[in-house]
């Protein structure tokens, strides 16, 4: 079985991306990394719009995070003083 061409890669990039199909999606198609398909969506001047559905999650969680470290800090402190 023989390898596919790069040029095959760069159309089913076009083709999935036009398609709506997210990065991590179309690595796993082509069975490449998510780096080089943003490698190849980067010279063919397309975008992925992923990160911007995904920032109010991660901000909810950097939240939840701080404020569970924030009640972390008196318990280690007691326990040291133990």
């Amino acid at each position: 079985m023989t390898e596919p061409s790069r040029e095959q890669h760069r159309q089913a990039v076009r083709q999935l991306h036009a398609e709506g199909t997210s990065r991590n999606a179309i690595a796993r198609s082509i069975r490449r990394s998510a780096a080089t398909v943003s490698k190849i969506a980067r010279e063919e001047g397309l975008t992925f719009s992923g990160g911007a559905q995904v920032a109010a999650a991660t901000e909810a969680r950097r939240a939840d995070v701080a404020a569970q470290r924030e009640q972390l800090v008196p318990r280690q402190a007691t326990f040291a003083l133990s």
